[in-house]
């Protein structure tokens, strides 16, 4: 597993435009404190397992990775590379894929909208239980449940059709193996595209 503050240092540096800085997305700390939930959980329902080892919490305002809100104390306003740091690691070729997703997919959401939608979400909720809504917590997010809801997510992406196309975790899962053993044997996203062009032919 990786440490949360590599992917946070990566997340950060996804929409910068070094050279031209004023058109980049910088993430503020609470937009950034919900990639990472959400980098959490398509990690458990696409990869199969936790995408980094560090505890989620329930605050008031959502999802938070405490040791990444420490990193960056005090800070409201966008966080640009040199603030972040460089990662300590090479992230594998099926990560660096999953964080661009994520990023993609929930970076165009303001940061309340993103509040909003971590509340509306099992994790968050069953954490905080019948807690008012301003009320402090240190609560953990189940990883179980995180699970349960993106992998529900994820099934409910995949299209029906003639060609029984495979889940979005096993796509992922097999795009990791193929890494793990160094190349050897066929991407299931390969195989899929070329049973597809076969059926085709």
């Amino acid at each position: 597993m990786l440490d949360v503050r590599d992917v946070a240092r990566h997340l950060v540096r996804i929409g910068y435009e070094p050279d031209s800085p004023e058109e980049s997305v910088l993430l503020c700390p609470l937009r950034l404190q919900k990639l990472l939930y959400y980098c959490q959980g398509w990690g458990l329902a696409l990869l199969g397992e936790p995408l980094f080892s560090q505890a989620i919490e329930a605050w008031p305002k959502g999802p938070v990775v405490p040791d990444v809100w420490q990193l960056f104390a005090g800070k409201r306003d966008g966080i640009t590379p040199e603030q972040a740091g460089e990662p300590t690691v090479e992230f594998p070729q099926t990560v660096l894929s999953l964080l661009n997703m994520v990023w993609r997919e929930y970076s165009r959401f303001r940061p309340q909208e993103l509040v909003d939608m971590t509340h509306a979400e099992p994790a968050w909720k069953d954490a905080r239980g019948a807690l008012p809504p301003a009320a402090p917590s240190n609560s953990v997010l189940s990883l179980e449940t995180m699970k349960q809801y993106f992998s529900d997510l994820a099934r409910r992406s995949v299209r029906s059709g003639e060609f029984p196309v495979a889940l979005p975790s096993e796509v992922w899962q097999a795009d990791q193996q193929f890494e793990k053993g160094n190349g050897r044997g066929v991407p299931l996203r390969d195989a899929v595209r070329l049973a597809k062009s076969a059926r085709a032919s």
